[in-house]
Formats: C-alpha cells, structure tokens, sequence
C-alpha cells in the first residue's frame, strides 16, 4: 500500500468538515477503533486503526498553523492522512510539501455540494462520506 494524503479541499461553508467528521463515524461503525472518543463532534483530528492500517483523520483545515499542526501529528505514524483544506495558498502548499517531504501521493477531492432542502444536504454529506469509505479501503486493498 501506497502511503496517501486524501484533501477534500473547497472555500468556507461547503460541508468539508461535515462529511469528513461522517467518514469517522462510518469507519467506526465499520470496525475501526480511534485513539479518541470525540468523532461525535462537529469537527475533531483522530488517528483510527481500520483494516490494520493507520489513518490522521483532521475534518477541518481552513488555516497554514492548523494543517500544519495536524501534519505534524500525523507525521511518521499514519500510512493515510485525510484531511480537509482550502482549495489554494497556504493551506495547499504545506499539503504538497508535507507529501513531498515525507513521500505521500496525494488525492485532491472537491466536496459534493447542493443548495437547498438540509435534510438534501445531509443526505448528500453521507452519501459523500460512504465514496470515501470506500476510497480508503480501496487503497489499503491496493486497488487505487
């Protein structure tokens, strides 16, 4: 298995950290343990055992000193990162060179969005968060 960064990257308000934060909770629902018990925030960073694999989950990243604080804990214990990000600058520039530096390929994804019903939203948000399921166990299984 390929060591991976996964970057949902997209402006303020567009429902990154909302689907990432359901990404945890279905890998816990699937068997995945987590070093912490707050996945049923709105917004947290965990380290999950899933599939035998370690994975930095981070579901917010709208500033340089939080993605690279994350990055730095993240650094040398993880083989996935997920994490979200702004679409460009700074944010995206410490990505590149943290997976540069450490040997990361690295999946940019832009957030599944829709204006309207938020019932629509959230089914949307969970529907995005299965894909991703599905994205990380695809690459532990290296088939992505």
């Amino acid at each position: 298995m390929e060591k991976t960064i996964i970057v949902l990257q997209g402006t303020a308000n567009v429902g990154k950290s909302t689907t990432l934060a359901k990404l945890g909770r279905i890998m816990l629902a699937k068997g995945a343990t987590s070093t912490s018990n707050i996945v049923n925030e709105p917004d947290y960073h965990a380290f999950f055992n899933y599939h035998n694999v370690v994975i930095g989950l981070r579901t917010y990243g709208d500033t340089e000193e939080i993605v690279k604080d994350a990055l730095e804990k993240f650094k040398g214990k993880c083989d996935i990162i997920i994490i979200a990000s702004k679409r460009y600058g700074a944010t995206v520039n410490v990505i590149k060179q943290f997976a540069k530096d450490n040997s990361f390929r690295t999946f940019w994804s832009a957030p599944h969005w829709r204006e309207g019903n938020k019932d629509q939203i959230d089914q949307l948000k969970e529907y995005a968060a299965h894909h991703y399921d599905k994205m990380v166990v695809d690459i532990i299984q290296g088939n992505l």
